[in-house]
């Protein structure tokens, strides 16, 4: 048999260099953390030691203080907005209010003139918590003696991705419950040569990006231009304007990485974009990103 000629494509059966490759590989790549706009502020997050506390009071009067603060934002502070967001539930304050869920989570943001200024405040925040029972077990989560981590009744996000109601917030630490079952379940079983039941743990796994989380929010007349890392854009505006109470028309997002996105950069507390947003709107630090 003659073997029959490969047909001439121009990508198929190639190897086709990456668009962005030469870029990143060589350092030219600009990412939005290389985005750099006149006049702009910087914000860092002070965090909570605490996987689960009630926070008792934040004194933030000697960090405001501080030479090249503009302004330090805490939940009281969160007055004419939404402060909850989430794509699929929306369970996240910009900033803890009244109590810390997970540690880490940002407690108040100082917005400074340089970030050297705005970590050095940090440690000017006094912060005293209550330490609360932690759940860092599921089965011990549905115990019905468990802490309640969630008091609030949450609403659904616009981009669930799966369905049914959002439970959490009612009185238990369940977020979501479905069912899928197709035909004679029980039947299936009982028919069955061999059933076997066990309990299967997977280790945690994260997809490192290239680049950092950060997102620089600059305000004009017409809105507001978002310089994000994230790599869900439509997830993020819907973010911005349900927070904000903006138009779809005054929110824009652009990227400054090239072609490819980075993976495990979905929106979160992390990111930054809707309290950057907030910050930005400080009265300390007005005409400025």
């Amino acid at each position: 048999m003659s073997a029959k000629k490969k047909p001439d494509f121009h990508i198929v059966n190639r190897s086709v260099p990456r668009r962005d490759g030469p870029a990143k590989v060589s350092g030219k790549a600009v990412y939005a953390s290389d985005v750099k706009l006149p006049g702009m502020a910087y914000a860092k997050v002070l965090r909570s030691p605490y996987a689960h506390a009630r926070i008792v009071s934040i004194d933030a009067s000697r960090a405001r203080s501080r030479p090249g603060v503009f302004a330090v934002l805490t939940a009281n502070d969160l007055t004419g907005i939404n402060p909850y967001y989430g794509h699929a539930v929306k369970d996240h304050p910009l900033i803890a209010i009244e109590k810390v869920r997970y540690g880490g989570e940002p407690v108040a943001a100082v917005v400074a003139e340089d970030e050297r200024a705005a970590f050095e405040a940090l440690e000017f925040i006094d912060v005293k918590y209550e330490e609360l029972k932690a759940v860092v077990d599921p089965k011990e989560a549905l115990e019905k003696n468990a802490p309640l981590l969630h008091e609030r009744q949450f609403e659904a996000g616009a981009l669930r991705g799966f369905e049914g109601e959002v439970t959490a917030g009612r009185g238990s630490n369940l977020c979501q419950e479905s069912h899928l079952k197709w035909g004679d379940a029980e039947a299936a079983f009982k028919g069955a040569a061999a059933v076997v039941e066990a309990e299967y743990y997977f280790p945690m796994t994260y997809a490192y990006a290239m680049e950092p989380y950060v997102a620089i929010a600059e305000v004009g007349e017409n809105g507001v231009t978002i310089y994000s890392s994230a790599q869900h854009p439509f997830m993020v505006r819907h973010d911005l304007t349900t927070v904000f109470g903006l138009p779809v028309s005054q929110v824009r997002l652009t990227w400054k990485r090239p072609c490819s996105p980075p993976g495990a950069m979905t929106p979160s507390p992390g990111c930054g974009q809707p309290w950057m947003r907030m910050a930005r709107s400080s009265p300390a630090r007005p005409g400025s990103p």
